[in-house]
């Protein structure tokens, strides 16, 4: 997996020049973490706000009069759009 890290302008150009430079960063990760507390998992954690609206959005899934606009709008915007599966 590969995620992006934002690091301050001096120490990215510093850890740019370095030969092996995934190494450095994996090895200094590791460290790292190997010195944070770990935190036992939540039993009765909050969902998080997607989830929620996810679970409010499921619980009510009619859009009322907005359905009509939004499927319209679905068309056009797919319409507008041109895949490499898309007959010519």
């Amino acid at each position: 997996m590969k995620i992006t890290i934002t690091l301050p302008d001096t120490i990215a150009e510093r850890v740019s020049r370095l030969p092996d430079r995934e190494g450095f960063v994996l090895r200094a990760v590791e460290a790292a973490l190997a010195t944070e507390p770990q935190a036992a998992p939540s039993v009765e954690s909050k969902p998080s706000k997607w989830a929620q609206i996810v679970e409010r959005i499921e619980k009510q899934p009619t859009l009322g009069s907005y359905a009509a606009q939004l499927d319209k709008d679905r068309r056009e915007f797919r319409r507008s759009l041109r895949f490499p599966h898309d007959e010519p």
